[in-house]
């Protein structure tokens, strides 16, 4: 059993988004649970009281207690918690120590000190269950971001602990991947553990939870039985900053003009010798918001890197069938927003992070920065240093970094991972103030809610080729609804 007894919690000396105010809350055993709310409403923060990262690790005020089964995380170990609980983090990428897929998978059997075959044991069965025996040998550094993900997914299952606690799991999941997940969560329960989730994304939750806990502004707004949070309105989830329950169905859009292009040719990258993107031929609208669409692992972000600049791929690529642009051209072109943000900030506060990427002899730099912070909602953090925001809150930094950087091509790399619904409607808006001033927008993106509201184009890749490309018509809309599980 799982209590929480009176617990507040803040970050530093100040009450910041994600602090938890009097919390008090009791989980049995074998229960799935789901934490929901907007960004910064202390989903995290309650996940890391369990997986006794609070206090161990986070500094804070801290009173009160989480107790699991009768023990306060203050008073133990950190090892002795994680041989209870097992995580999946919103970035998989900060809990890897290793750089080869079956040594993470076995990593926190071998530190619990089980036998090395059972290590190996554990290993093939996790990954089976995960469906990632195909990426045994692989090294994690040639993972796309939903890989990893399965990859922690498959670590968590391994170490075989009561607990299992992730944090914004489908962040980077496509929709046969979020499938799988909710199959093993499913058998997770069966099992009888128990399962905390902090999540936006609550369609694929419903056959498998048991209770929705929303949160408000560090408080315990709600506490809904399965049946009851599904008869909400949609309207009152809205309010809580839920996503959608049921299935997008895309709506087509009028029809596209197609006159100025970016011409692609015979684009093709090959790491370790084998090819991964294989283009023939491709023309994509300018001035649109263009969705790219695909399974885990298809070559989308691999074709986003290449047609950047990023990577050093072959074949020809050119704006209005101008001559081929050279890497060094399209790199000054084109402004890539990570998938993983933390790579890309590197200011000491928000404000000269977004100034970097700006001409800052412009007399109106400063306050053009602030009013695009104002829209993505981090105006109150502009002396904040970016690494130390949330992870919403650093996705939205790097994405007010584009905004501002006069770049005639952007490209969006999961851009909502780890936004709640609000967040998600107005970096939508901040999209459609780009296009009126001409921007060329691409979204890599697994969230059909965010492709539905903004994309005039799509491309699906598939085995690093393009199945298909085309506006958003009725067709396409179609294909579109049936690949996202509508």
């Amino acid at each position: 059993m799982i209590e929480f007894q009176n617990v507040s919690f803040s970050y530093g000396k100040e009450k910041t988004l994600g602090s938890l105010k009097n919390i008090s809350l009791t989980i049995p055993n074998g229960q799935v649970v789901v934490f929901c709310g907007a960004s910064g409403s202390g989903k995290t923060t309650m996940t890391r009281l369990v997986n006794g990262l609070i206090p161990h690790f986070f500094e804070g005020s801290l009173t009160g207690s989480c107790r699991i089964d009768g023990k306060n995380n203050s008073d133990i170990e950190l090892w002795q918690i994680a041989a209870k609980v097992g995580n999946v983090f919103q970035n998989p990428r900060s809990q890897f120590f290793n750089v080869e897929v079956q040594s993470e998978v076995t990593f926190g059997c071998e530190n619990m000190g089980f036998p090395r075959e059972e290590c190996l044991k554990r290993c093939n069965e996790a990954t089976k269950q995960v469906h990632i025996e195909n990426l045994i040998g692989k090294s994690l550094f040639e993972l796309s971001g939903g890989e990893k993900q399965k990859v922690a997914c498959a670590s968590a299952a391994a170490q075989g602990t009561d607990i299992i606690v992730l944090d914004e799991p489908t962040s980077n999941l496509d929709a046969r991947s979020i499938s799988d997940l909710g199959e093993i969560i499913g058998q997770w329960k069966s099992e009888g553990k128990t399962v905390l989730i902090a999540e936006h994304r609550l369609k694929w939750l419903l056959p498998y939870a048991d209770r929705f806990i929303c949160f408000k502004d560090g408080e315990i707004t709600a506490d809904y039985q399965t049946n009851a949070f599904v008869n909400l309105f949609e309207d009152a989830r809205r309010d809580f900053g839920l996503r959608a329950i049921t299935p997008v169905v895309f709506e087509p859009r009028e029809n596209v003009p197609l006159d100025d292009m970016i011409f692609i040719e015979k684009l093709s990258f090959s790491y370790r010798s084998q090819k991964v993107l294989d283009i023939e031929k491709l023309e994509i609208p300018m001035g649109m918001t263009i969705g790219v669409v695909g399974e885990n692992g298809a070559g989308k972000t691999t074709f986003a890197r290449c047609l950047a600049g990023l990577n050093k791929a072959k074949g020809h690529i050119s704006f209005h069938e101008d001559k081929s642009l050279s890497r060094k051209t399209r790199l000054n072109q084109i402004y890539v927003v990570f998938q993983d943000v933390n790579h890309q900030l590197f200011t000491e506060d928000l404000m000269e992070e977004m100034l970097l990427s700006m001409d800052t002899e412009d007399d109106n730099a400063r306050e053009t920065a602030h009013n695009v912070l104002d829209r993505l909602g981090l105006s109150a953090m502009e002396e904040r240093h970016p690494l130390s925001l949330s992870g919403g809150q650093k996705q939205r930094a790097a994405i007010g970094s584009a905004l501002v950087s006069g770049r005639p091509i952007i490209i969006y790399d999961e851009p909502t991972s780890g936004l709640d619904y609000g967040y998600m409607t107005q970096f939508a808006e901040a999209l459609q103030i780009c296009k009126e001033q001409g921007v060329t927008q691409l979204i890599v993106s697994h969230d059909p809610e965010l492709l539905n509201l903004v994309c005039d184009y799509c491309i699906a890749i598939e085995n690093g080729k393009v199945v298909w490309d085309g506006p958003m018509n009725e067709e396409n809309c179609g294909k579109l609804t049936s690949f996202f599980g509508g």
